[in-house]
C-alpha cells in the first residue's frame, strides 16, 4: 500500500515510492563499505611507514619513510645509523630528486655542517664510535605541485667514502 501524496502532487507526475523507500539501498551500502575498506587498507596513503635497511661491516643504516602519501600531507622520515666500526666523519647524503617539491621543515638533530656537494645535499655529524647510534628525523610536507611521486637515494658516508646507500621511492596520490 502506497501513502497518499501531499496536495498538489500526484502519483502519475511524480512517481511512486519504491520498495527501498524506507530501507537503505544495499548496493550503496556495499559501495560505501568497499570505499571504507580500501581507505583503511592503506592503498590510498596514510598507512604505516616502510622500513628500508642496509647492513655493512661498518654500520647498519635504517630508514623509515612513507611509501604512499597524499598530496599536501606532512611526512616524517627517520634515518638511523648504528656504528659497528668508528666513523670519523659521518655524513648523510640525499639525492635532490627525492626532495623535489617537498618542503623540509625540520632536520633534527641539526647537522654540524650542511652543504650541497657532488649533486647531493650533505648533512655532516660528529664522529661515531663502535656501538654509537645516531637517529636523524626529517619532517616535511608534500607540495601541491608534486604528482605521482618521487624517488632518489639516501646514503651514509664517512667523509668521501661510501658506506651504504638505500634507494627510496615515495608515491604521491592526489
Amino acid at each position: 500500500m502506497h501513502p497518499i501524496p501531499p496536495d498538489g502532487l500526484s502519483s502519475e507526475t511524480h512517481g511512486t515510492i519504491g520498495r527501498f523507500s524506507h530501507h537503505a539501498n544495499w548496493l550503496s551500502l556495499l559501495l560505501l563499505g568497499a570505499l571504507i575498506g580500501i581507505a583503511l587498507s592503506g592503498w590510498l596513503g596514510g598507512g604505516s611507514d616502510e622500513i628500508y635497511s642496509a647492513n655493512t661491516r661498518i654500520a647498519h643504516l635504517r630508514i623509515s619513510a612513507p611509501a604512499i602519501i597524499r598530496n599536501g600531507e606532512f611526512l616524517e622520515t627517520t634515518v638511523s645509523i648504528h656504528a659497528r666500526e668508528r666513523i670519523a666523519e659521518p655524513a648523510i647524503r640525499l639525492d635532490p630528486s627525492l626532495w623535489r617539491d617537498i618542503t623540509i621543515n625540520t632536520v633534527f638533530p641539526e647537522p654540524a655542517e650542511q652543504e650541497y656537494a657532488s649533486d647531493q645535499v650533505v648533512f655532516s655529524y660528529g664522529s661515531l664510535e663502535p656501538g654509537d647510534e645516531l637517529s636523524i628525523k626529517l619532517d616535511g610536507q608534500i607540495n601541491p605541485s608534486l604528482f605521482a611521486g618521487t624517488n632518489g637515494a639516501i646514503a651514509l658516508y664517512d667523509g668521501e667514502r661510501e658506506i651504504a646507500t638505500i634507494p627510496l621511492s615515495i608515491r604521491v596520490l592526489p
